[in-house]
This record gives C-alpha cells, sequence and structure tokens, in this order.
C-alpha cells in the first residue's frame, strides 16, 4: 500500500493507484483526516511507495473538495485537489501592501 508523507512529516496510506488530483483514503474517522489535509500540508508533500521510496513529490496543491463512503474498514475518502492559484495570492498580497501603505500614509 502507497503512503502519502504531508508537509509537517505525517505519514497516512492511502490507496494504490491515486492520481495527482485525487488521493483515496481508507479511515476510521472522516474529520480527523481531512483537517490534516491544510494548504500548509499541501504546499509540499511525497507519495511513497510500501518500501518507503519516494515515487512522486508534488507542490503548492489545495483540497478542492471530498467525499466519503462508509465501506467495512472505515471510511474511503476521496480527496480532490488543485493547484493553488498562484496568481490570486499575488495579487492577495499586493493588495495588503497597498492597503497597508495607503493607512500609513493617512496616518490611521
Amino acid at each position: 500500500m502507497e503512503k502519502i508523507k504531508l508537509n509537517d512529516g505525517t505519514v497516512i496510506a492511502i490507496q494504490s493507484g491515486c492520481a495527482e488530483s485525487t488521493i483515496d483514503i481508507v479511515s476510521e474517522t472522516v474529520d480527523e483526516t481531512i483537517a490534516l489535509f491544510t494548504d500548509s500540508n499541501l504546499e509540499r508533500y511525497e507519495i511513497l511507495t510500501e518500501n518507503d521510496d519516494v515515487c512522486a513529490i508534488y507542490t503548492k496543491k489545495h483540497m478542492q473538495r471530498f467525499s466519503a463512503v462508509l465501506v467495512d474498514e472505515g471510511f474511503l475518502i476521496t480527496i480532490h485537489l488543485t493547484d493553488i492559484d498562484e496568481m490570486a495570492e499575488r495579487v492577495a498580497a499586493l493588495e495588503e501592501t497597498v492597503d497597508v501603505l495607503v493607512m500609513e500614509s493617512l496616518g490611521v
């Protein structure tokens, strides 16, 4: 069984054959599992083989949505990932900088 190693070092078993944009996990707890898939943890993550060899490294992902289905072993959680929109991040950072500069120039 393959594993995902999140940016904070958390390692989670995943179903083999997952794609870059979809990860399947069997877990007993949906909320705790989903809580691990923060933007910070998806800034960089690795897919590991069952021998812990790195077979893929991905960066700058965001959990778009997830679904969970009850199965015999717990819940089959499917996590859908998308690329982080770097342009939107840059625009937001620039807007924040402009706001700070305007407030400082007004003496607020």
